[in-house]
């Protein structure tokens, strides 16, 4: 019995501040080489900012492109980092002319052979070593000739976040921002190069020959015989890719890591990413990175959890013992009942913690060996190869120089072939076309231009991920099913009845929604119902006049659902413009947890605004007791000093005694004669009410309450309790014990 690869998807940010000196040059398509430092200031000034431990992010309203590793040789920057300057930096200068300043930390990918590469520390470089580069389109690599460690003589370094590659050139040569993946991969090519790691379009096949002989060195003699071939994971982390591989009932992922920062715990898009697992039922493991940041860890490179604990201080391990146990509760509070992973007796109801580090890979063997053993002991029925016709999912749809629009696809059964009909939905419904042409990534030694960097295979089988070319691509949906076709008309409403899950067009008074694949729609689609939200109409693609037009109509109805929610998608700015002249709101965002963030916020905001205007316009509640030495004029109207007792007093309200009885109506409000509008508890001052009389039906001393309407009454008792004084409600209460001597049922 044969078994692909278990598909596994990293969903979580992994940062260790791998940062540039300012004054470093950096490639900016269409600008040449810019410094760090202007790229930062010209693109952060608009955008929105996120404070970290020693600096700030800034994901950018407009975003530079910076010269990579991708098809037509640039990619967007949708982060940018600015933080505090380390106390040394690592000075390398190389066999081009150039000199590169970085954080000590900073990964290079240094040449193992002319086509194996692994991502080094810039500190751990030694003259002589070989790292890519890039210069005039073309790729190759220059030498170390020497490196110093030095002092920085300026406030901040500078990072950028790139994907999908996560390379950018600085002065010829390329920089990378490790992940955890990354680090997985060097552990692996460090192992004598054992059985080769193969790049695949968005997912990169990590062998068991290489896994084995890592653990082995590692661990020693494994207990256990593997059968899994190795492990599938995909390259493009993040909630927009794991949206994406979705199928019928579930989640085309087999397993998920779920990268939590140790030192911060369960953070805002942890819990996204946990909303997004259990709605798709995806088993998950947690890596607690960063345990090398704990205060006064002994980091031993790439060595297993167990032996680089034992050789921690008391207090260092107690440490992270503590905040090991505080991510427990946490996932506990979010429905997981989870533990570290070397006291779980019972995989099949506890996640699995375990502590790693993406900087030193402490613990990454034990990450690995976990997913294997978990995907051998739970999911060989799944993972059994199937002599079928091939199903897969887009994964993105991207411009190709000298293709035009293809297809990233990932295959989780059978096998693609050039020449297959598959189906697929577009944004116009499902629809069928011919595979042209199937390409992967070229070896690196191989590539001579970056453009040139694909070459053409015949077909390919489960677990995989391949770059279809094919006609109508243009419009295809990211999330999509792809299925070679059997029987046409079958497999079209087989894939419409997958998209129409969640491609929602009701009658309902509800929102309008509209994501850019399918993948993120379903995610914002069951975030709304979990969150009560109704729905009118949900649908891929930009906003367009129809939904200005549904949300309107909504909007005659329901204020706080006539409104777009637009995940990841375009707006035009004329009709945007058109929507606020009708007073639809239009929410953008492409991070799904912030999109809802600022609709939950209006809602209210715009309930608190209503709430206080109508708060302000109820008569509220007051009692004033008559100060028996200051009375100015007995009647006509009489004048009388009062202390507000509790509440508040404003001309125009009627006054009632402790027998319920109306005795007049406050007209004038003065202050050290001056004439005001309201009076609160604690001021004493003077008033004139008229049809009242001194001696006969107001006395010195007497207390008289505010005449509030009944309805008004009932409101404040039942809605806005909370924002009386308690003086001012308890006042209320008794002016209502009044009222009801007469009529048992006034205000209830």
């Amino acid at each position: 019995m044969s078994y692909r690869e278990p598909i596994v998807v990293v969903l979580g940010h992994v940062d260790h501040g791998k940062c540039v000196a300012p004054w470093t040059l950096i490639h900016e398509a269409g600008e040449g080489y810019v410094s760090a430092e202007k790229i930062f200031r010209k693109y952060s000034w608009r955008g929105e900012v996120y404070p970290v431990s020693d600096g700030v992010a800034v994901e950018p309203a407009k975003k530079p492109r910076l010269a990579t590793l991708t098809g037509n040789n640039e990619a967007e920057a949708v982060l940018l980092w600015r933080r505090q300057a380390p106390k040394t930096v690592t000075r390398i200068h190389f066999s081009n002319g150039e000199t590169v300043e970085t954080t000590p930390e900073h990964p290079y990918a240094k040449a193992l052979t002319n086509s194996l590469y692994i991502f080094t520390r810039a500190d751990s470089l030694k003259p002589g070593d070989r790292v890519l580069s890039l210069r005039n389109n073309q790729v190759a690599s220059v030498a170390v000739e020497n490196l110093e460690q030095a002092k920085p003589s300026y406030p901040y370094v500078y990072d950028f976040t790139v994907p999908p590659t996560h390379f950018y050139e600085a002065q010829e040569i390329i920089l990378h921002n490790t992940s955890l993946l990354d680090k997985m991969r060097g552990t692996l090519v460090a192992a004598r190069e054992a059985g080769g790691i193969t790049q695949h379009i968005g997912a990169t096949i990590f062998p068991i020959k290489a896994i084995e002989e890592t653990c082995r060195q590692l661990l020693g003699e494994l207990k256990v015989k593997l059968e899994i071939p190795g492990i599938l994971f995909i390259d493009t982390p993040g909630h927009a890719a794991f949206s994406n591989l979705r199928k019928r009932g579930g989640s085309v992922a087999d397993m998920a890591i779920l990268v939590v920062d140790v030192m911060k715990g369960v953070q805002e898009q942890t819990r996204e990413s946990i909303q997004l697992l259990r709605s798709r039922k995806t088993p998950f493991v947690v890596a607690a990175n960063k345990i090398d940041m704990i205060t006064g860890w002994k980091p031993t490179p790439n060595a297993p959890f167990i032996k680089t604990y034992n050789n921690q201080h008391k207090t260092v391990a107690e440490d992270l013992d503590n905040r090991i146990y505080n991510l427990m509760g946490e996932l506990s509070f979010l429905g997981f009942r989870s533990d570290l992973y070397t006291r779980i007796r019972s995989f099949t109801d506890t996640v699995a913690i375990v502590p790693v580090s993406a900087k030193t890979g402490e613990g990454i063997p034990d990450l690995l060996l976990l997913l294997l053993g978990l995907a051998q002991q739970f999911m060989k029925q799944r993972l059994m190869k199937k002599d079928d016709r091939c199903e897969g999912v887009i994964l993105e749809i991207v411009e190709e120089e000298g293709f035009g629009a293809t297809a990233n696809i990932l295959i989780h059964t059978g096998t693609l072939r050039v020449g297959d009909k598959v189906a697929f939905l577009t944004r116009r419904g499902p629809s069928t076309s011919r595979v042209k042409a199937l390409l992967l990534p070229k070896p690196l030694d191989e590539i001579r231009d970056p453009r040139d960097r694909l070459k053409s295979i015949s077909q390919i089988s489960a677990a995989a991920g391949v770059k279809m070319v094919a006609e109508m691509l243009e419009e295809a949906v990211a999330g999509s099913p792809i299925l070679a076709v059997k029987n046409e008309e079958e497999d079209l409403r087989r894939v419409a009845e997958e998209a129409q899950e969640f491609i929602l067009s009701t009658d309902k008074i509800g929102v309008v929604v509209k994501a850019d694949a399918l993948g993120t729609l379903e995610a914002a689609v069951n975030y709304l119902r979990e969150k009560g939200v109704l729905i009118r109409l949900a649908d891929i693609g930009d906003v367009s006049k129809r939904d200005v037009v549904e949300a309107h109509v909504v909007r005659q109805k329901d204020e706080l659902l006539g409104v777009i929610l637009a995940y990841g998608v375009r707006v035009d700015p004329e009709l945007e413009h058109e929507a606020q002249s009708k007073g639809v709101r239009i929410f953008k965002n492409d991070v799904l947890f912030r999109l809802l963030e600022d609709y939950e916020k209006w809602v209210a905001d715009t309930i608190r605004a209503r709430q206080a205007a109508e708060f302000e316009s109820l008569v509220k509640p007051g009692k004033i007791k008559i100060l028996k030495d200051f009375i100015f004029r007995r009647s006509e109207p009489a004048i009388v000093g009062v202390e507000v007792v509790a509440g508040e007093v404003r001309p125009g309200v009627q006054l009632v005694n402790k027998a319920g009885k109306t005795v007049g109506l406050l007209s004038q409000i003065q202050d050290r004669g001056q004439a005001i509008s309201l009076a609160k508890e604690g001021m004493k001052v003077a008033v004139s009410i008229r049809d009242a009389v001194v001696g006969r039906t107001i006395h010195g001393d007497e207390e008289l309450y505010v005449a509030v309407p009944e309805r008004d009454a009932r409101q404040l008792l039942t809605t806005y309790a909370a924002m009386l004084e308690p003086h001012a409600l308890k006042a209320l209460e008794e002016y209502v014990e009044i009222m009801r001597v007469k009529n048992p049922l006034w205000a209830r």
